[in-house]
């Protein structure tokens, strides 16, 4: 049996360090509080509380860090486990469905360059316009794809490489952390940059009909994003809305 996790609407009680007092908040939406115990799913407690389960034990990591104890969740969310264990918030990666998720160390804190190729785990700059922009100038990358490449754009493009590869670039995954709720997708890489676990909330066409190679970017922490290698989607779980990426190839134009 699935337990019980939070999500907007729900009623969290939790103790604080282990006090015996009890708190009892409601998630909600919205920034602008109409009453003091709702608590906006932004706010440093609502996003430690969004997806928590009964039983847990969380630290908010708030001006001065503690931990809270999730008691009760009354009007609970149901979803099924990979979705809500995925953004669920932790200190560790988490294990999913045994499927260790890569660390979140900086493993790049210098720009490399294009000029000497493309080396797994370095970092090639912040953004991905500059980024496919020196893959223009240095393997001649297809110019007319720059614009997917730009800010709120889908950081994709078919075809972009003499030998028909596509570019890809991943802003939102667990290298970073980052949890963006607008995107269809979240994104998570394993621990030596060989495997990507991309699970769908909504599926559409593109779920199915994209098996093109893709030359594959991340960005850590620090913003760098780091080329990950030549990756191409292998496995469809349709019953659990995964999608298996696997690595075909390292280094690119060394």
């Amino acid at each position: 049996m699935d337990k019980k996790v939070a999500d907007i609407g729900s009623i969290v009680r939790f103790v604080i360090n282990g006090e015996n007092e009890l708190t009892e908040v409601k998630l909600v939406e919205k920034l602008n509080i109409a009453s003091e115990n709702e608590v906006s799913k932004n706010s440093t407690l609502g996003e430690a509380l969004m997806f928590c389960h009964e039983g847990d034990t969380i630290t908010v990591k708030a001006t001065e860090p503690y931990k809270i104890k999730i008691i009760n969740i009354v009007n609970p969310f149901v979803k099924q486990k990979y979705l809500y264990e995925i953004v669920k918030p932790k200190d560790e990666p988490v294990l999913l469905d045994n499927f260790i998720l890569a660390d979140t160390t900086n493993h790049a804190n210098y720009q490399s360059t294009f000029d000497e190729g493309l080396i797994t785990g370095h970092a090639y700059g912040k953004k991905a316009k500059d980024v496919y922009c020196e893959g223009i100038r240095v393997f001649g990358w297809d110019y007319s794809k720059l614009d997917s490449f730009c800010s709120q754009k889908l950081l994709y493009s078919k075809n972009c490489s003499k030998e028909g590869y596509s570019v890809w670039f991943l802003p939102y995954s667990n290298m970073n952390n980052y949890k963006n709720n607008a995107v269809n997708w979240i994104d998570f890489i394993n621990s030596t940059f060989d495997t990507i676990k991309e699970v769908w909330i909504n599926l559409d066409d593109r779920f199915y009909n994209d098996k093109d190679k893709r030359i594959t970017f991340a960005k850590q922490k620090n913003g760098q994003y780091l080329y990950l290698g030549i990756f191409q989607a292998t496995e469809i779980d349709d019953e659990n809305q995964c999608k298996i990426y696997h690595k075909l190839d390292g280094n690119y134009g060394c």
